[in-house]
């Protein structure tokens, strides 16, 4: 992972075709235990499945969910999740991050289109990248008790196992729509904070027709899996439909001045190395305060998200056929 991330990125390069037709998702583990602070952030599509895993963990030394406890600490009842089908009405959700940069997923999410995620535990700490980043410090002060890393390796493990074992998978696919919207919002607050002059009119436009693909594809899922055991032959359809939702985001000329990050809709942050960028291309330009190729970027994005739609109405097409 140090230096450059160039081992995962080697690897990821050298099984690209494996990776492509056939990973579900990528889940990060990165200083994953270091205090009792649960934590996480992910690409859209596994949102859902994540809240929902947290959902039958136990928190150690409370009568409360990973979820329960999460959500105390950073919910409120204004988050998009979609956990809140499951909730009563004003209940608090928990607050995901969008993952971006600095650690080992970059290459399955930006370059190969693979979801990814990374969940975590975090408390105080002034050891990391030092001499004292060790077992004795984890063994004393990390997780004594060890309570936490058990903790964090069932909610890995129901997520793994639930992305594995079902019949269809269950991204979180109307995520795709609410995201993006927020993020075309984010960009605009950017601009104007920087004062740059941006008409994103259709980009927000294009995410109503992505709500209703999304729509589709939940409602044909839904009846589906209610309706019993899909055979095998369709299953295989239909996931390798739904896994190729993600890559409608990629771009084989890339972003500006990085050509193998192929994601339109993630990167890390190109001067920082860490932040997450969403939506980096039409970024860059407002960063740059350089609005005049705006409109070329955004024919990028409303091209990807037409694929995206598109590709949502097939595998609802597929479902419905099973």
């Amino acid at each position: 992972e140090e230096y450059g991330i160039i081992g995962s990125t080697e690897w990821v390069e050298e099984f690209l075709p494996e990776l492509t037709s056939g990973a579900v998702a990528y889940i990060n583990a990165d200083g994953a235990v270091s205090g009792p602070n649960f934590g996480g952030s992910s690409s859209p599509s596994l949102k859902q499945p994540i809240l929902d895993a947290t959902r039958v963990v136990p928190y150690p030394g409370t009568d409360q969910t990973v979820y329960e406890w999460w959500a105390e600490r950073t919910g409120g009842d204004d988050e998009p999740n979609e956990a809140t089908q499951h909730d009563a009405p004003g209940a608090r959700t928990p607050r995901m991050g969008n993952l971006g940069g600095g650690s080992d997923h970059v290459a399955f999410y930006t370059h190969a289109g693979v979801p990814s995620a990374g969940l975590s535990t975090g408390g105080r700490s002034g050891i990391y990248h030092s001499n004292y980043d060790n077992f004795a410090w984890f063994e004393r002060f990390g997780d004594p008790e060890w309570i936490y890393g058990p903790m964090l390796a069932r909610v890995d493990g129901i997520l793994a196992m639930r992305l594995a074992n079902a019949d269809i998978l269950p991204y979180d696919v109307t995520r795709y729509a609410t995201d993006t919207r927020t993020h075309v919002e984010t960009l605009l607050e950017v601009a104007e904070a920087r004062r740059v002059d941006v008409d994103l009119s259709e980009l927000v436009d294009a995410t109503s027709a992505l709500d209703e693909a999304a729509a589709e594809l939940e409602e044909a899922r839904s009846e589906r899996v209610a309706a019993g055991p899909v055979p095998a032959g369709a299953a295989a359809r239909i996931n390798a439909a739904l896994i190729g939702l993600e890559k409608a985001w990629l771009d084989d000329r890339g972003l500006q001045d990085r050509e193998w990050s192929r994601s339109l809709y993630v990167s890390p942050d190109p001067f920082s190395g860490y932040a997450s960028w969403m939506l980096p291309g039409i970024r860059y330009e407002i960063e740059t305060d350089d609005p005049a190729e705006v409109p070329e970027w955004e024919g990028r994005y409303l091209a990807a998200i037409g694929r995206l739609a598109e590709r949502m109405r097939e595998a609802a097409a597929l479902i419905r056929e099973s």
